[in-house]
């Protein structure tokens, strides 16, 4: 086992060593402060032995088995579970007021695998009755579209506003509905029409 640290010059700043033990560190840290996906997990160690090897020599078939055995270790341990933290995140991004198909993006960007995207859209659904529509009153809310907007100005602002919806991957109609709302009470309402049926 290679030391843990590294000295560089007398009194300089530690220089971080590339060796299991200290992936296994990182790890653990960064899991302490964020939840992963395994994918993910390992491309948060390789960017650091990325950053480490401009100081020193890397082996990278050795390092890669060393990442390798860490996320197997962190998944039989149960720390790192995929299944779990793709459900997980689907509903706290369908809170956030995004639509299934930013979901399945922002899930792919975590390096999440298909098979379990497809699964956690499919849980959502079995949790909220309509998750995009769920999802789109959360986003005309914290966009301040549609009745949120001043009447003298909501008109003008219409086609924009639809733009905007459709990038975020919400279908026309439900763009429509929530953008030509009469007033914010009636968004209100429809969110807790969805409450009344997914508490059922």
């Amino acid at each position: 086992m290679t030391e843990v640290l590294l000295l560089a010059k007398k009194n300089s700043p530690a220089i971080w060593q590339v060796s299991f033990q200290n992936l296994e560190k990182a790890a653990y840290y960064y899991l302490k402060r964020y939840s992963s996906s395994s994918e993910n997990l390992k491309r948060i160690l390789l960017k650091r032995v990325f950053r480490a090897q401009k100081f020193q020599q890397v082996d990278w078939d050795v390092t890669n088995n060393w990442i390798e055995e860490i996320i197997e270790k962190l998944k039989t341990i149960g720390i790192i579970d995929d299944k779990e933290f793709a459900d997980r995140k689907a509903v706290i991004f369908n809170n956030q007021g995004n639509s299934k198909l930013m979901i399945r993006k922002k899930l792919e960007n975590k390096g999440v695998e298909k098979k379990l995207i497809d699964e956690s859209i499919k849980n959502l659904e079995k949790k909220i009755v309509d998750p995009d529509l769920t999802a789109a009153i959360r986003f005309v809310e914290r966009r301040k579209m549609g009745p949120y907007r001043h009447p003298n100005n909501r008109s003008e602002y219409r086609d924009k506003d639809l733009r905007s919806m459709a990038r975020a991957g919400f279908a026309y109609s439900v763009a429509k509905q929530l953008l030509e709302a009469e007033s914010i009470k009636d968004l209100h309402f429809m969110e807790s029409q969805i409450d009344i049926h997914n508490n059922n």
